[in-house]
């Protein structure tokens, strides 16, 4: 087990770069606002914050809001569970894969988990200036502009991934 340097939480190591969040460090349970980083460093060595162990926040009264980083895949078994003050989860990404079972049982004040909005529209705004490139992009970028059919089956292969990562995710759920 490795502790941050704030001394906010306790992590395990779970693979050669990654860790989950194990528990709150005493310094950390007199927080309210509790903000999960995507990265940290520990020992002079950074890892991906990935997960949130079985029970790691379980009966927390003082934490009334969590903000999850865009690293993390899976919230653990109960790691919220009768955490009776909290009233708002964001998550900031897409990875996150798995919520487990009781994540958030007993939690009566939490009425929903949220995707950061800003997060979407930094993807939105990325996407329209890909789009932009290929159709103003010219001698400059060496680009030329796409037909509407060559858009048609740039938009089918990119929709595509979202079929196929639904389905690895549904896979790897069982």
């Amino acid at each position: 087990m490795i502790a941050d340097a704030a001394g906010v939480f306790n992590y395990t190591i779970t693979g050669n770069d990654t860790v989950e969040v194990k528990s709150m460090a005493a310094k950390g349970k007199t927080k309210k606002a509790v903000k999960i980083s995507a990265s940290i460093k520990a020992n002079g060595k950074t890892y991906k914050v990935t997960g949130i162990a079985a029970n790691a926040f379980k009966g927390n009264k003082k934490m009334t809001s969590v903000l999850i980083g865009g690293n993390v895949k899976k919230i653990g078994r109960s790691a919220f569970e009768n955490c009776k003050n909290l009233t708002k989860v964001t998550v900031n990404g897409s990875k996150l894969q798995t919520i487990s079972k009781n994540a958030f049982k007993g939690d009566k004040k939490l009425k929903n988990i949220s995707l950061n909005k800003g997060f979407l529209q930094v993807m939105a705004l990325i996407v329209a200036i890909q789009v932009l490139l290929t159709f103003v992009g010219g001698r400059v970028l060496r680009t030329t502009p796409l037909n509407a059919h060559e858009w048609g089956v740039v938009v089918l292969f990119g929709a595509s991934i979202i079929v196929v990562d639904l389905l690895r995710k549904f896979i790897s759920s069982r």
